[in-house]
């Protein structure tokens, strides 16, 4: 980002499927090529067999922190945009990529070098 910022580098467009704050102007991949999404995301885990009471409070601060102007404005500065969920939408997000990727992967054969 920061060489994007400083006109170091040129953003041609995000992968994301929305436009990212943090870069006013830059369009999407998408735009050009209907359905296109590649995103970034980050998530915390717990161990299996964490209490849920312990899981349930972790969610509810993750929750709180991704709303935060402070929180909301470092991330957007990095590209990134805040989100929080459940852990049931975590698994969704999960199996959906897995799905995505390995079938990219089967029908390109692509292997590991």
């Amino acid at each position: 980002m920061p060489f994007v910022k400083t006109g170091q580098l040129k953003a041609l467009a995000v992968t994301s499927k929305d436009t990212v704050a943090g870069l006013p102007g830059i369009p999407t991949v998408a735009g050009n090529f209907p359905g296109f999404s590649s995103e970034l995301w980050i998530a915390l885990m717990a161990p299996a067999g964490t209490p849920a009471a312990v899981t349930e409070k972790i969610r509810q601060s993750l929750a709180q922190a991704s709303k935060d102007p402070q929180v909301v404005a470092k991330l957007e500065a990095q590209g990134l945009q805040p989100a929080a969920g459940s852990a049931g939408e975590l698994k969704s997000v999960i199996q959906a990529e897995s799905t995505r990727w390995s079938r990219i992967i089967i029908d390109n054969k692509i292997t590991a070098e």
